[in-house]
């Protein structure tokens, strides 16, 4: 029996499988489904550092179904459908579907499989008093086998858990919330998001993404581009990202001080411009008589996109039309929670988010300040280059020039050299340190047309009017995206052929929104908005989805934070009471639900409590003053602690039991060279010139890695000899692979990239084929196996799944609440139903005869009862951790689990006479024996 799981694992008999094709099914068929990816030294705010490894794939398999474990997916299909069929059955048929849900490493492309679900069902038949089996099946479920393996490295991730919940995911992350897509500066993302409606907090920005494609924005038909030449994964990133903007190209917008060629500048590239008068206060006559009701205006211009708007009008009673003196009023911002005012010697600007900007005389940034404290120091010539980047960790960043101004070279201290190369004032080439480059195509007036890989191959196309804003955006002749301007709105018609007009509006502030009138969501929707609304401060007031279902917002104005969230007219309410100095909730309440947060003067979190009727459980982190983490601590139990270098560098992790791993060397760029683990094994990892993963192995058992000069994964060799090869199109799109062992797969692409056809096989033939159909909204229409079955689904306006039909004609309805959860489903004889808790947790459910089986929770969550007429009552007590620590049965059965620091079940009581110990780490090979130590024994 699975112990560890037998909380989790009572209702899925009944709704797992369901559950598992609604989640599944309903996702837009581009979306992968990438696991958290282990880049080397990955660095977050709220967790600290969650890996000092690249992914290492030495972890077994493990497959697991609700009730039962084993070596292989048949295995555990075996014991599930035994342990369901019933010896008064005279009828019972079981079936496996093909494994789905693939979920991926998502490292650099390299599409390694870290899990997949199978899905199992059955149908049965009771023989009634004459022995007689009669009619078709009437009872069946489905259940499913999850087949996953893990990276070396998630074992060393160690941090809070999601206390933030739906709409704080965001919180501490600039993203891409600060889109301003009707703006001719472009919105700044830290990784291209083209098409992203999420605003900070995770509130929608509209009903429609301001970007679209690679991107274009919609509104302007501005070309931007982000290209990152350098990424920095520690405390005060001096990540730099280059950017280009059409708008700078063709004169439609001011270009940037700092550039590399016409078009492009980068997201440090901060100014500010002031009218006043007809005169630049920063070149002109300061002491200019101003007469009453004159004004003056200053913009804070960002390379990245963000662009802040300040006025202040000279109050007549001050200033007497004949004074010559300088006292005009405040400077004023349409977007409350943004300062600007005059220092000593320069300016300050404080934006919405508390980070605070400070200039010179001459308008150039000098510091900027994060709200934790971290800060950036820039240095400019008298020319206005910028010339250094640093940071208070004592990392900086060169920028060298050519005898035209633009950017020639950047050096970082912490990385290599990157290499730029104009030709007659157009970037056109980026070299690095392999010697690799990437160039950079260009129509008449040095709009960017293209760009050429580190193959040769060119990627991208992007197609101008004569109004030089994008009318089409391709990629190696896939992917199009074509669009249309109007007056007031422009239309966007997507690769799948669906043309979505889609409005602009202006709100205060100077942001724009866009939104469209469709009656359901479209392929550019991560969440189904329909309408956004903003007050008359430019603040998110509510949205709507497209079953109509509102959620509301009030605000603190002046530090621009949401203070409650309200859905469906109150039915659900969240608040949250902000720190006075840090932008960090301290108090987030709903759902039944308490969360207590504290935080370091860097904003490391320190300390959460979550409390519910009468529960409670409590997290502690410790983090040093450069902001690495120190410990993590469950309900006041150790989980693991950590050592330093002097450079940041992770040296050990202990966990709870004493036991270390020692990362033992790192390169000058901070990347592991080799590490022991806590069982002695070493390893060592290597690099190519591009800092990418090559090797990685012990005792000379290595996993080496190739690449494709673009750095698509092209080879992969395991250390037992299996060799994995890659292919891919003239879009970088993965199209198949193949091993030295005879296998291969190839899949087929429609011009959004979704597998539309997929093969597997060998030599002998195929083995394995689905094909796909795909809607106008981006959603499986319809799968069919290899041998001709077709099953089809439907979906509501909200693009939830809302029904299936199989080959057979068997079909199940799906009906949702006004929070899309599964109401019902119905088999078209009869229906079962689902009830929740206002956690959104399963209350009740009543089976296809309508039998009701409810479960009791503890105010954390935890399932505590199963009750129901046929099974009688089960239950279950937790420890401070929320693991398991008793369950009894309806005939009073009882079990006791007692565990180690790890959390790990070291004794397992049955009633009070059956003892199971189990061992673990046990060091040899030989247990049990004379001598020898003692291994798992007892009841099992």
């Amino acid at each position: 029996m699975d112990f560890e799981n037998i909380g989790r694992g009572i209702l899925r008999v009944f709704i797992k499988l369901f559950v598992l094709i609604v989640s599944i099914i309903s996702m837009p068929a581009h979306a992968a489904d990438y696991g958290k990816a282990c880049i080397e030294n990955k660095y977050s705010l709220i967790h600290g550092v969650e890996c000092s490894l690249t992914p290492l794939f030495t972890s077994p398999w493990t497959h697991q179904g609700p009730r039962f474990g084993g070596n292989s997916v048949e295995e555990v299909m075996e014991q599930e459908f035994a342990f369901v069929k019933d010896e008064g059955m005279c009828y019972f048929e079981t079936g496996v579907n093909p494994p789905n849900s693939h979920h991926y490493d998502g490292f650099i492309n390299s599409k390694q499989l870290l899990g997949y679900r199978t899905g199992g069902w059955y149908q049965y038949q009771f023989a009634n008093s004459k022995g007689e089996c009669p009619g078709p099946p009437y009872g069946g479920g489905s259940f499913y086998v999850n087949s996953l393996r893990y990276a070396d490295c998630y074992d060393r991730v160690t941090g809070p858990v999601d206390w933030t919940g739906t709409y704080f995911n965001d919180i501490s992350s600039s993203g891409c919330w600060r889109a301003n897509p009707a703006s001719l500066q472009p919105p700044m993302v830290e990784e291209v998001a083209p098409m992203c409606t999420r605003g900070e907090f995770g509130m929608p920005l509209g009903s429609f993404p301001g970007t679209v494609g690679n991107p274009v924005q919609v509104a302007t038909g501005n070309k931007v581009e982000y290209d990152k030449d350098f990424q920095d994964q520690r405390p005060a990133s001096l990540d730099v990202v280059r950017v280009y903007n059409s708008a700078w190209a063709n004169g439609r917008a001011e270009h940037p001080p700092v550039s590399y060629g016409k078009g492009w500048s980068n997201n440090h590239v901060i100014w500010l411009k002031f009218e006043r008068n007809n005169i630049d206060p920063l070149k002109g006559d300061r002491t200019k008589a101003l007469k009453k009701g004159d004004h003056e205006s200053v913009i804070i211009a960002s390379a990245a996109g963000d662009q802040a708007i300040f006025y202040r009008f000279i109050p007549g009673s001050n200033l007497p039309e004949s004074s010559g003196s300088y006292t005009p009023g405040e400077f004023v911002s349409a977007m409350k929670g943004r300062q600007f005012f005059r220092i000593d010697n320069g300016w300050i600007y404080i934006n919405e988010r508390e980070v605070k900007y400070q200039f010179d005389n001459n308008g150039r940034l000098s510091k900027k300040t994060l709200p934790n404290g971290d800060y950036y120091e820039y240095i400019f010539s008298d020319h206005g280059q910028l010339l250094k980047i640093g940071n208070n960790f004592s990392r900086s960043i060169v920028f060298e020039y050519d005898a035209t101004g633009l950017v020639s070279r950047m050096i970082p201290s912490h990385g290599h050299a990157v290499q730029f190369e104009a030709q007659a004032g157009l970037l056109v080439s980026v070299k690095y340190n392999d010697g690799s480059a990437k160039g950079y195509l260009y129509e008449d007036g040095g709009m960017l047309a293209g760009k050429i890989d580190e193959t040769g191959a060119r990627v991208g196309e992007y197609i101008y009017n004569d109004k030089k804003v994008v009318v089409s955006r391709k990629n190696a002749g896939v992917e199009e995206f074509r669009f249309a301007y109007h007056s007031s709105s422009t239309a966007v018609t997507s690769p799948l052929g669906e043309t979505v007009y889609v409005a602009n509006t202006s709100v205060p502030g100077g942001r724009v929104y866009s939104s469209t009138s469709t009656s359901r969501v479209t392929i550019y929707q991560d969440d189904p908005v329909k309408n956004v609304f903003y007050d008359n401060d430019g603040f998110l007031k509510e949205h709507s989805g497209y079953n109509w279902y509102l959620t509301a917002y009030q605000w603190d104005k002046k530090r621009n934070l949401p203070i409650e969230i309200s859905q469906n007219k109150g039915e659900k309410v969240t608040r949250i009471s902000w720190h006075p100095v840090l932008r960090k909730p301290i108090r987030i309440t709903g759902d039944g639900l308490v969360r207590d947060m504290e935080y370091d003067s860097r904003g490391n979190l320190t300390r959460s409590v979550t409390s519910g009727a009468g529960d409670s459980r409590a997290l502690d982190w410790s983090w040093d003053d450069r902001g690495n983490l120190h410990y993590f601590k469950d309900s006041g139990s150790l989980v693991a602690s950590y050592t330093y270098d002097e450079k940041d560098n992770r040296l050990t992790e202990t966990n709870a039991l004493g036991h270390i791993d020692r990362f033992s060397s790192y390169d000058g760029l901070g990347r592991l060279l080799s590490f022991v683990g806590s069982n002695g094994a070493e390893y060592q990892l290597t690099y190519d010139a591009r800092g990418r993963l090559a090797s990685i192995g012990s005792l000379g058992l290595n996993t080496k890695y190739e690449y494709f000069a673009n750095g698509l994964v092209q080879k992969v060799e395991y250390s037992n000899g299996y060799v994995l090869r890659y292919q891919y199109d003239a879009a970088q799109r993965l199209t198949g692979w193949s091993d030295n062992r005879g296998a291969s797969g190839s899949y087929v692409l429609d011009g959004m990239g979704n597998q539309i056809q997929e093969k597997v096989g060998t030599t002998s033939g195929v083995a394995y084929e689905v094909s796909r159909t795909i809607n106008a909204i981006n959603r499986v229409a319809s799968v069919t196996k290899g041998d001709g079955q077709k099953t089809s689904f439907g979906y509501d306006d909200s693009g939830d799944l809302t029904s299936i039909v199989d080959g057979f004609g068997k079909s199940l309805r799906i009906t949702r609440d006004r929070f899309r959860r599964i109401y019902a489903m119905d088999n078209q004889t009869s229906a079962m139903y689902f009830a929740y808790t206002p956690s959104d947790l399963v209350s009740q459910v009543k089976d296809f005869r309508q039998v009701a089986t409810d479960y009791g929770r503890d105010g954390l969550g935890n399932m505590t009862q199963e009750k129901s007429p046929d099974i009688g009552a089960n239950s279950l007590t937790y420890d401070q951790r929320g693991l398991v620590a008793t369950a009894k049965d309806a005939a009073g059965r009882t079990l006791a689990v007692q565990r180690d620091a790890l959390g790990r079940p070291i004794q397992l009581q049955y009633g009070s006479t059956a003892t199971s110990t189990l061992r673990y780490d046990l060091p040899g090979t030989t247990y049990n024996g004379p001598g020898a130590p003692k291994a798992s024994t007892g009841h099992l």
